[in-house]
Parts: C-alpha cells; structure tokens; sequence
C-alpha cells in the first residue's frame, strides 16, 4: 500500500499549546493509514459505519480481524481479553479531555490552565488527534486486569498480543521509548489496524506510524 495516506490541508495553530496541526482527511483507498495525532486532526466526526464489539464500539471494517485476533489468543490458554475502549466522537473526546484537564489543576493548583492542558494532552489525546475517533483504535485489557497502567504490559494477554499483533493487521501504537515521537506516553493496551502488510512492515522495522508515513 502506499503509504500516503491522508488528504491535507493549510496548517492551523492550536491556540492553547502555539502547536501548528494540519486538518486530516480519510482516504477511501488508504483508510487503513489515516495518521490522527496532535499534529494531524479530524475536524469533525467521521462518518463510518460502527459495529459493536462488546459494550464498544469500532470500525466495522477492522471487526472480523479484532476478533479473530483475540479469539486465537485465547484459545488454548488462560488468557481472556477484553475491549476496554473502541470508538469514541470527537464530542466524547473533548468530554473526556476538558474533564482531564480539570484533574491536573485540582491535583496541583499552582499549574496555569494552559500548563495543565499541555500535561493533559500527554495522557488524553486532544479532541480530533485521538485514534478513537477513527474507529480504527481499540484499547485491551485483560479480563483480570483492567487497569490501564504500564504494569499491563506483564501480563500474559498483553505480551501476546505484542507479539502477534501484525499478524491480524494490527500494531501497538504507542511503544516504550517513542514518545518523543508520538507525543503519546508508553500505552501497551493501544492497538491500531493498519492492515496486515502495513502491520508487518512497522513491526519489522520497530517503527511507529508516524515514521511510517514519513510523518516523524
């Protein structure tokens, strides 16, 4: 596939952070490698079709592939996982990140709102720069432990899927070591679909998205 994945416009500037983002676009052919992150925003809800998976929700184009993926996992073994977050509306996002934002001031009042925004925004993505509004996003936890704290990573569930994961088209979307790059902390519960090709070629060369498309 070819990496170019997004239809993109004049850059705009975020108000609060001075960071300068350009507005992403899906395109039909390369859906799979829409990039969302700080400096690449969905300026509004996606219209895509969504498909229950358990209480969440997610594309209903990557559905077969998260299930199968987590059914294989399980099989013979004493894993079970469990979608703890899939598709979210950018209207749900900034729900979730006005309400971040306001934890961080009360946790330490001497911090300014934009100090506290900025902190905010390492840990909930800015409203449009989160990849569950693409649908395309799920995070995974294990039944037994559904924290989503760096000790997840211990877990049987969460080693699994981080070996197997491109197999079935998906990648872990945050690793240790490149949020300098994301803009993102280390999350091993975040899976994104990309597509299997795409998927094994990240995982090959130990990459994120963002080096992917040339976007870094």
């Amino acid at each position: 596939a070819d990496p170019s994945s997004t239809e993109e416009n004049s850059v705009n500037q975020d108000p609060t952070s001075g960071q300068g983002y350009v507005i992403t676009e899906p395109d039909e052919e390369n859906w799979n490698l829409i990039l969302v992150n700080k400096t690449h925003r969905l300026a509004e809800n996606l219209e895509i079709e969504t498909r229950s998976f358990g209480s969440e929700e997610v594309d209903a184009r990557i559905y077969d592939s998260l299930k199968q993926m987590l059914e294989d996992g399980e099989r013979d073994s004493d894993r079970e996982f469990l979608v703890c977050s899939g598709y979210r509306s950018v209207d749900l996002q900034q729900y979730l990140f006005d309400n971040k934002i306001q934890r961080v001031r009360d946790a330490d009042p001497a911090l300014s709102y934009d100090e506290a925004y900025n902190v905010a925004a390492t840990e909930v993505a800015i409203p449009g720069a989160s990849e569950h509004n693409t649908g395309l996003a799920v995070d995974i936890c294990a039944i037994d432990f559904q924290m989503l704290i760096e000790e997840y990573e211990e877990t049987d569930e969460a080693q699994w899927l981080k070996e197997n994961c491109y197999k079935y088209g998906f990648i872990l979307r945050y690793p240790n070591g490149k949020t300098d790059i994301t803009g993102i902390i280390y999350e091993p519960w975040h899976y994104r679909y990309v597509g299997v090709e795409d998927a094994k070629k990240i995982t090959e060369q130990g990459i994120t998205l963002e080096e992917y498309l040339g976007e870094d």
